[in-house]
């Protein structure tokens, strides 16, 4: 599958998770109209939907309108050699979108 998508709402919080996950072995344009799509049924701007898709997007937080945008980048425990560094953040790291 191109990527997994989850759902969690809790009744009567006004909260909703929708969890995105893509698979490495597809493009990042693959999803790109299909968050497009996703994005204009949540009112996100496309500005911040633009953002998502960027793979090596450098960590920010930005509002627009009713939304902030969050990317963070992280690092799973035993997959950076920091004696061995030669990329930026981006060739070790992993990026996390979370819009509030």
């Amino acid at each position: 599958a191109m990527f997994m998508m989850t759902y969690k709402s809790t009744a009567g919080s006004g909260f909703t998770w929708i969890d995105v996950i893509g698979n490495p072995d597809h493009k990042t344009e693959e999803y790109e109209q299909y968050l497009t799509d996703l994005g204009k049924g949540l009112d996100i701007h496309a500005i911040t939907i633009k953002d998502c898709l960027v793979p090596f997007m450098l960590p920010k937080v930005e509002k627009i309108g009713d939304w902030t945008g969050l990317i963070l980048r992280y690092v799973k425990a035993g997959e950076m050699d920091f004696m061995n560094l030669q990329g930026g953040i981006q060739d070790v790291s992993h990026k996390l979108v979370m819009l509030i």
